[in-house]
């Protein structure tokens, strides 16, 4: 029988000794397979050089209250053929524990997009009436940027075990708001993992941004861009709240620009 079917059960227990909330079912499942995959990537000498980052690496090494969907990753000197090896492997893994992946990829010179879709689990875990829908967790993995930092997170987390490398939250801040200011469409989750940074005290490491041909006044064109769209915030808070542990934390969106000391 499928690992994650027959432990269902052990991992919303353990999801709630973690303070997540229990009706939220379906993005626990997401968390624990998230969690499973970067436990198989990690094992695998080559991801030496692949930083962990993005929304769903501030909440599982960080502890960012919102889930995350994607698994985002900055590659440095890995060939394309290495990464493709390496995501192939982690499906090997899991076919072996009887879980069924469809995998999809689309690679460019500097992306690689990796769609891993288990088609199994949510009609028979009973968290979708459609028997049918796919749960899809999407690897983007790019190697654009320049002078990261090396650290190291150990995770332990439903029974999962790995150290994740990553880069410090000065270097996250900067991607982040490089993610917000490039998005035509606002994604309202970049402006409230700003937030949770800005709150916490973090700076932008300014050196990292200059030799990735950012402008220095990252912090500026986002309070700018946010002043702009401030009218729109209410509708994007009903898109972030499905994603909050406590959906009456959208209102930390509206203290975005207090933050920013200029």
């Amino acid at each position: 029988m499928n690992n994650t079917l027959a432990n269902f059960d052990e991992i919303l227990r353990q999801a709630q000794d973690y303070g997540l909330p229990q009706e939220k079912k379906r993005a626990i499942l997401r968390e624990y397979l998230q969690t499973k995959i970067l436990s198989l990537i990690y094992q695998e000498a080559v991801s030496k050089n692949l930083f962990f980052v993005g929304g769903t690496a501030l909440r599982i090494l960080w502890g960012l209250d919102r889930f995350s969907e994607d698994l985002d990753f900055d590659s440095v000197g890995i060939e394309p053929g290495q990464i493709q090896k390496l995501v192939k492997t982690v499906i090997h893994r899991l076919e072996r524990e009887n879980t069924l992946v469809e995998f999809y990829q689309n690679t460019t010179a500097k992306k690689h997009y990796y769609e891993l879709r288990f088609p199994n689990l949510l009609g028979k875990l009973n968290l979708s009436s459609n028997a049918g829908e796919k749960l899809m967790i999407k690897l983007d993995i790019e190697s654009t940027w320049q002078g990261q930092k090396r650290e190291t997170v150990f995770v332990n987390r439903y029974g999962l075990l790995a150290t994740v490398v990553t880069k410090p939250l000065n270097q996250m801040l900067i991607e982040k708001l490089a993610a917000y200011l490039g998005r035509k469409e606002t994604q309202t989750r970049d402006l409230y993992d700003l937030v949770w940074l800005l709150s916490r005290g973090i700076k932008p490491d300014l050196a990292f941004a200059q030799i990735n041909h950012l402008p220095p006044n990252l912090l500026l064109g986002a309070r700018k861009k946010y002043m702009r769209e401030k009218k729109l915030l209410l509708k994007s808070k009903i898109k972030l709240r499905p994603f909050l542990f406590d959906e009456r934390k959208d209102s930390n969106l509206d203290f975005f620009a207090n933050l920013i000391n200029l």
